[in-house]
């Protein structure tokens, strides 16, 4: 991973589908438009090699941290 993909606010963490199908990419991102901004700058994307579809996410618990009760999940509901 370079520096400029290491940073807050862009690409979390990358990679290629088992079957090397797809590239999912997680980004750290204040708005959907700033994550757009991001994933259009992708190298491949810029290059015209590949599209994408930008999807919101809600973490919920990832790598121990927060974890989360079925009571806190219907407190969300």
């Amino acid at each position: 991973m370079d520096e400029r993909a290491a940073r807050v606010g862009e690409n979390t963490f990358f990679g290629p589908t088992a079957d090397r199908q797809l590239g999912v990419y997680v980004i750290r991102a204040v708005s959907k438009e700033e994550a757009h901004k991001i994933a259009q700058g992708d190298p491949y994307t810029a290059a015209g090699f590949c599209t994408f579809d930008l999807l919101g996410w809600e973490i919920h618990q990832i790598m121990g941290v927060r974890p989360f009760t079925a009571a806190e999940l219907r407190a969300h509901h």
